[in-house]
């Protein structure tokens, strides 16, 4: 049986599966098992896994109607047969020894979840270096502290990234706790955030391992009129697993600013008002968005006009969006 095995959810990616693939059959760590979720693709995808497979018998297919990568993940958990399992997306690709370094770390510390630092590209040119925790290792012990020093500063700040590429999980742990895989949006942040409801002995390494490529395509950055719904189903999840873990009323007051600053974005970058003027007012005037909105400790300009309710929100966001959109096209890359 494979130590590892790693899923790769591939959906018209035959621009890049083959990179993503290389850097796996060339592992350092060769006991690895490389579940590939063809997603109903329309060009050669297929095909290239096929040559792949039958040149390396590590190489699984699963062969599905189109669902999404979030579907294609699960599929690729239930398949596999690893303690270990790792996600790659099909346009990046591993360092050669990542395999090798991650799942030492989790034997060797018996972890329940090890991340790294990873490198961010765009058309073949490294950008910049993604590091956690101030550029150093870290190594937890218990869940009070994982609490405190990972899902407080991701999970309810969202200030660092909460994606499931840079981590190696346990399977058990997957089967246990992630029963919702997402919809089109934030599939990422809510596996995890289920996920990390059972980790109690974590790792962070350091060390730049993985390759992510910054995409204009990418799903996270397309319009969708679904996404607040998407959003206000995550935090009504997110409120639920903070009153199990116990946490502090500051750590509410931090979830809300969070919600209300993905809101603000999707708003913003996506010019709502312009696209759907009866979706951009519902979302404005609804009582979630108010509620949290009122819970946020340091209120800007939009949060006030949620929290107060009155007509002229309408207008006072409107200039906000108007005002907003050079700013915004200068950090769209960072936006959801």
């Amino acid at each position: 049986m494979p130590v590892m095995s790693i899923i790769i959810p591939a959906y018209n990616a035959e621009k890049y599966i083959e990179k993503a693939l290389d850097s796996l059959i060339s592992q350092t760590l060769s006991d690895i098992e490389i579940i590939c979720v063809n997603d109903g693709s329309k060009d050669n995808t297929l095909e290239i896994l096929k040559r792949y497979a039958r040149n390396d018998a590590r190489i699984k297919i699963i062969n599905k109607p189109n669902e999404g990568a979030a579907a294609a993940r699960r599929a690729g958990v239930e398949y596999a047969r690893s303690k270990y399992i790792g996600f790659l997306d099909s346009d990046d690709y591993y360092e050669i020894d990542y395999c090798k370094k991650m799942v030492t770390a989790m034997v060797s510390g018996d972890l329940d979840l090890v991340e790294c630092g990873y490198y961010e590209f765009t058309n073949g040119t490294i950008e910049r270096r993604c590091h956690f925790f101030n550029d150093s290792d870290l190594f937890i012990e218990n869940k009070i502290d994982f609490i405190n020093k990972v899902f407080n500063t991701t999970i309810v700040n969202g200030k660092e990234a909460v994606v499931n590429w840079n981590k190696v999980y346990k399977r058990d742990l997957i089967l246990k706790y992630v029963t919702n895989y997402g919809e089109s949006l934030l599939e990422d942040y809510l596996f995890n955030l289920q996920y990390y409801i059972g980790v109690k002995r974590y790792c962070f390494i350091h060390q730049t391992l993985l390759n992510y490529r910054i995409s204009n395509d990418s799903l996270s950055k397309k319009y969708n009129k679904d996404f607040y719904k998407i959003l206000v189903q995550i935090q009504i999840q997110k409120n639920s697993i903070m009153k199990k873990l116990e946490l502090d009323n500051s750590q509410y007051n931090r979830a809300a600013d969070w919600f209300c600053t993905y809101v603000k974005k999707y708003l913003l970058f996506n010019g709502v008002i312009f696209r759907d003027y009866g979706l951009f007012k519902n979302v404005i005037m609804d009582t979630m968005l108010v509620e949290q909105a009122s819970l946020v400790n340091k209120k800007d300009l939009f949060s006030k006009c949620v929290v107060k309710g009155r007509k002229f929100i309408l207008i006072a966001v409107y200039t906000i969006l108007t005002l907003g959109v050079k700013i915004t096209k200068s950090i769209k890359r960072g936006c959801i």
